[in-house]
Protein backbone atom coordinates (compact mmCIF):
# COMPACT_ATOMS: atom_id res chain seq x y z
CA UNK A 1 0.00 0.00 0.00
CA UNK A 2 3.02 2.22 0.62
CA UNK A 3 5.28 0.49 -1.48
CA UNK A 4 5.24 0.97 -5.42
CA UNK A 5 5.99 -2.01 -7.07
CA UNK A 6 6.81 -2.36 -10.72
CA UNK A 7 4.66 -5.18 -12.65
CA UNK A 8 6.47 -7.78 -14.45
CA UNK A 9 3.91 -10.71 -14.95
CA UNK A 10 0.18 -11.10 -14.03
CA UNK A 11 -1.01 -14.41 -13.41
CA UNK A 12 -5.06 -15.13 -13.59
CA UNK A 13 -5.80 -17.66 -10.92
CA UNK A 14 -9.98 -19.01 -10.14
CA UNK A 15 -9.58 -19.22 -6.45
CA UNK A 16 -8.42 -16.78 -3.45
CA UNK A 17 -4.89 -15.80 -3.62
CA UNK A 18 -3.22 -16.93 -0.30
CA UNK A 19 -0.30 -14.94 -0.53
CA UNK A 20 1.16 -13.82 3.17
CA UNK A 21 0.29 -10.43 2.54
CA UNK A 22 -3.37 -10.90 1.69
CA UNK A 23 -3.73 -13.79 4.44
CA UNK A 24 -0.72 -12.58 7.03
CA UNK A 25 0.58 -9.13 7.20
CA UNK A 26 -2.80 -6.88 5.72
CA UNK A 27 -5.73 -8.38 8.03
CA UNK A 28 -8.11 -6.81 10.25
CA UNK A 29 -8.42 -9.16 13.58
CA UNK A 30 -11.87 -7.84 15.48
CA UNK A 31 -10.72 -9.98 17.97
CA UNK A 32 -7.93 -8.67 21.03
CA UNK A 33 -7.29 -12.21 22.16
CA UNK A 34 -7.25 -14.19 19.00
CA UNK A 35 -6.59 -14.38 15.24
CA UNK A 36 -10.84 -15.87 14.92
CA UNK A 37 -12.37 -14.31 12.51
CA UNK A 38 -9.38 -12.14 11.06
CA UNK A 39 -10.35 -11.03 7.04
CA UNK A 40 -7.84 -9.07 4.91
CA UNK A 41 -7.58 -5.55 4.10
CA UNK A 42 -9.42 -4.96 1.11
CA UNK A 43 -11.21 -1.14 2.13
CA UNK A 44 -9.97 1.37 4.69
CA UNK A 45 -12.26 0.75 7.91
CA UNK A 46 -14.14 4.17 8.79
CA UNK A 47 -11.24 6.31 10.48
CA UNK A 48 -10.89 9.48 12.38
CA UNK A 49 -9.11 11.68 13.70
CA UNK A 50 -9.05 15.18 15.85
CA UNK A 51 -6.91 17.75 15.04
CA UNK A 52 -7.69 21.13 17.05
CA UNK A 53 -7.16 21.09 20.10
CA UNK A 54 -3.59 19.35 19.89
CA UNK A 55 -2.92 16.20 21.41
CA UNK A 56 -2.03 16.99 25.23
CA UNK A 57 -2.79 20.94 25.03
CA UNK A 58 -4.12 22.50 28.16
CA UNK A 59 -7.47 23.77 27.95
CA UNK A 60 -9.06 26.15 30.53
CA UNK A 61 -12.83 25.89 31.23
CA UNK A 62 -15.25 27.30 29.04
CA UNK A 63 -16.71 26.59 25.45
CA UNK A 64 -13.67 25.64 22.74
CA UNK A 65 -13.80 24.39 19.23
CA UNK A 66 -12.92 20.62 18.46
CA UNK A 67 -12.08 20.14 15.08
CA UNK A 68 -11.40 16.77 13.44
CA UNK A 69 -11.71 14.59 9.99
CA UNK A 70 -13.31 11.00 9.68
CA UNK A 71 -12.85 9.05 6.21
CA UNK A 72 -13.89 5.73 4.94
CA UNK A 73 -13.05 3.36 2.17
CA UNK A 74 -16.41 2.57 1.33
CA UNK A 75 -19.54 4.59 1.54
CA UNK A 76 -20.08 8.06 3.13
CA UNK A 77 -19.60 9.67 6.81
CA UNK A 78 -22.91 10.29 7.78
CA UNK A 79 -22.23 10.32 11.69
CA UNK A 80 -19.59 11.70 13.57
CA UNK A 81 -20.32 11.86 17.66
CA UNK A 82 -17.76 12.94 20.11
CA UNK A 83 -17.39 12.44 24.06
CA UNK A 84 -15.66 15.23 26.57
CA UNK A 85 -16.21 12.67 29.56
CA UNK A 86 -14.14 9.72 28.74
CA UNK A 87 -17.08 7.92 26.53
CA UNK A 88 -19.86 8.46 29.22
CA UNK A 89 -21.94 10.72 27.01
CA UNK A 90 -21.82 11.39 23.64
CA UNK A 91 -22.82 14.61 21.03
CA UNK A 92 -22.97 14.59 17.73
CA UNK A 93 -20.80 16.49 15.82
CA UNK A 94 -21.80 18.96 12.59
CA UNK A 95 -20.42 17.35 9.47
CA UNK A 96 -19.79 19.62 6.22
CA UNK A 97 -18.89 17.59 3.61
CA UNK A 98 -15.11 18.45 2.44
CA UNK A 99 -14.06 19.98 5.72
CA UNK A 100 -13.26 19.31 8.63
CA UNK A 101 -15.93 17.57 11.27
CA UNK A 102 -16.50 20.34 13.78
CA UNK A 103 -18.26 20.33 17.56
CA UNK A 104 -19.03 23.46 19.97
Amino acid sequence: MASVKWIKQISVINTTFTGPFQTIDYVYYPNKDNDQDAFPVTAININSTIQKTLDMENINTGKRLIKGIAWTGKGVITKVEISIDDGYTWSNADIVPGKNVGYR
